[in-house]
């Protein structure tokens, strides 16, 4: 290979190792962003029952106890039995009352149950934002090093074009005979 040939190699291949070494900054940099946003929604989607505060985490148990069927067979079993002993007659003003209190404390506990739902809703929202923030970023630099992995292919095809120009001239055209044409 001619010297001259080898010197261009080398000073493009000098120039492209700092333009590397700039774009793997770059790209470190973008990455390690990435990596963050990456935990930080592993973090959101974790089971967050388990960092609730135990009143929560009660009242969230009661509801849906309260919103099943065997609740419902409880209370006819109850009032049934409570109306046929004889604990007192009609108009079963102490049933009313403790079926009043509990109408109280089930509409507090549901309505507690109610704004966790709304929490998680909004969580799960803001979730989705960050993934699509996230699948953005991750596209936007995949583009951007497939972008740089084409740039440098033509770049290699030009340099091996040169030196395989060069190498044609010297196999093919007589030393001297260029002179000659000028």
């Amino acid at each position: 290979m001619p010297k001259k040939s080898q010197d261009k190699i080398l000073e493009v291949s000098d120039i492209q190792k700092k333009i590397d070494e700039r774009i793997e900054e770059d790209i470190s940099e973008s990455e390690e962003e990435l990596r963050k946003a990456i935990r930080e929604i592993k973090g959101l989607e974790e089971n967050p029952e388990v960092h609730l505060p135990v009143s929560q985490r009660i009242a969230d148990r009661v509801t849906n106890f309260v919103g099943s069927w065997a609740f419902v067979g409880i209370h006819v079993i109850w009032f049934v039995a409570w109306i046929l002993s004889g604990i007192e007659s009609f108009p079963f003003g102490l049933l009313t009352m403790v079926v009043s209190l509990e109408a109280i404390f089930l509409s507090a506990l549901i309505m507690i149950s109610q704004n966790r739902q709304g929490e998680k809703d909004r969580q799960r929202a803001e979730l989705t934002l960050k993934k699509a923030s996230l699948d953005l970023r991750i596209n936007n630099l995949s583009e951007y090093k497939i972008g740089e992995v084409e740039r440098q292919l033509l770049e290699i095809r030009q340099i091996l074009w040169h030196i395989h120009e060069n190498e044609l001239r010297t196999r093919f055209i007589k030393p001297g005979s260029e002179e000659k044409k000028k």
